[in-house]
């Protein structure tokens, strides 16, 4: 799973140190639990859930899922 950050679409700006740590670190590794996160960024769990969240609801974080087929035993992958 990855987090990709969008362009500021809503004229929100930069996003705050918080948040970038928050977003890396989701980027690294998108199974982090909120605990992890917010020791990550050096703010509380409950401050990593709800910037998280409103990164999410403001369109500036996606969460992506990318599985490999084998895994759910297609055999064959095809990319177009």
């Amino acid at each position: 799973m990855s987090a990709d950050v969008s362009s500021s679409s809503d004229g929100a700006g930069e996003l705050s140190r918080a948040d970038r740590l928050l977003v890396n670190a989701l980027a690294e590794d998108g199974r982090c639990t909120f605990d992890e996160l917010a020791r990550v960024a050096g703010v509380s769990e409950a401050t990593a859930r709800r910037r998280l969240g409103a990164l999410r609801r403001a369109g500036r974080v996606r969460v992506r899922a990318v599985i490999e087929p084998v895994l759910l035993g297609l055999p064959v992958e095809a990319v177009l």
